[in-house]
């Protein structure tokens, strides 16, 4: 076979049609001065894990600069690492195509730190691969101190119980300042310390709302609703909910119902 003549050419060859080069193009201009040398040895590799065009492109959208890294340092050896860990190569792709610097994180001071870091914590690696999947940025993002180790032992969440995988995972990808402010704003509406990371044991991805959502609904929920926050602790999707496309309109409905006496 001839050898390529640029990156364009390696990638078409690779199986890409000029829609998906134009895409990737796109978010990574520089592609198209990619040295050829380079540029293949990357595609190969993806290749052997069964990613294919449609996926590189996924990639590149999520992380644009993912075929300017080094992905082929200790490769063999993460590849191994992984495959225990994702207990297949389908479930490694889809890990890789969700989080493609899964290849370019350095394996002995950040991979294996961090995975360690949540088997000590009591999340198997089971558990570890939804989590995995679902939060892209995880192992850079973890950490564990003193302070955080009283955040869950806050909640009152058990090992045994299937939110402890949840809470574990998010309080060590959050940093500290941004869990305090999350509790903070919380106890300005009148939740007290306890109730708010009770409330986190029972609905882990409350640590994943905005301060502005949370204010929001929260000043709904109390001022038009006029319901107290013990409702809000019996009842998380309060907070949840889309308050304009939902909460009011649904709110809205009641009112009216309740007007004409037929509530």
């Amino acid at each position: 076979m001839d050898h390529a003549e640029d990156s364009i050419d390696v990638l078409r060859r690779w199986g890409c049609c000029d829609n998906e080069i134009s895409k990737m193009l796109v978010r990574r201009p520089s592609l198209r001065q990619a040295h050829v040398t380079h540029l293949q040895p990357k595609l190969n590799v993806l290749t052997g894990l069964g990613i294919r065009a449609l996926d590189l492109v996924k990639s590149i959208n999520c992380r644009p600069r993912f075929l300017s890294c080094r992905i082929n340092h200790c490769f063999d050896e993460r590849l191994e690492f992984f495959m225990t860990l994702f207990e297949s190569r389908e479930m490694l792709a889809k890990a890789i195509v969700r989080n493609p610097s899964l290849l370019t994180y350095d394996f002995h001071y950040s991979i294996k730190p961090a995975i360690a870091l949540y088997e000590e914590m009591g999340v198997t690696r089971k558990d570890l691969i939804p989590m995995l999947l679902s939060r892209p940025t995880m192992i850079p993002r973890t950490s564990f101190d003193e302070e955080k180790m009283e955040y869950i032992h806050k909640t009152g969440i058990s090992k045994d119980s299937k939110m402890y995988k949840y809470v574990v995972t998010l309080i060590g990808i959050f940093r500290p300042e941004t869990i305090h402010q999350k509790v903070a704003n919380f106890e300005k509406f009148g939740f007290a310390d306890d109730e708010v990371f009770g409330l986190c044991g029972r609905s882990p991805l409350m640590l994943t709302l905005s301060v502005d959502k949370v204010q929001r609904n929260m000043t709904f929920v109390l001022g038009t609703m006029k319901l107290p926050t013990s409702m809000v602790l019996e009842y998380p999707f309060l907070l949840y909910c889309n308050l304009e496309a939902m909460l009011k309109p649904r709110v809205l409905v009641a009112g009216k119902i309740e007007d004409v006496g037929l509530a």
